[in-house]
């Protein structure tokens, strides 16, 4: 399934994650399983520190991912966020987080 940034809506306690923001989304991956609980795991760079600075991207607040237009996005993650990773490399700074 191709989708572009414009077919992802990221909802971090209940607010939209900003276009910049979102245009710093390197990558995300939901395991879904019957039976399984579901993972999400996303990655940004965030040189700008936008989310490192934002108190709403922490541990233990609320996540939901959808994927579509937004009248009629279909979700395919919610959870909560539980791990926050700082990458720092020669491409810039790094933010990763897995949820549950």
């Amino acid at each position: 399934m191709d989708k572009s940034v414009a077919d992802i809506i990221i909802k971090i306690a209940n607010q939209k994650l900003s276009n910049a923001a979102l245009d710093n989304l390197v990558s995300f991956k939901v395991n879904a399983s019957i039976g399984v609980t579901s993972i999400a795991k996303l990655n940004f760079f965030d040189n700008a520190a936008e989310l490192q600075g934002n108190a709403s991207f922490a541990i233990g607040k609320s996540i939901q991912i959808s994927i579509g237009a937004e009248q009629q996005a279909t979700i395919v993650f919610e959870g909560d966020i539980t791990r926050i990773d700082y990458m720092f490399n020669n491409a810039g700074i790094g933010v990763g987080g897995e949820t549950y």
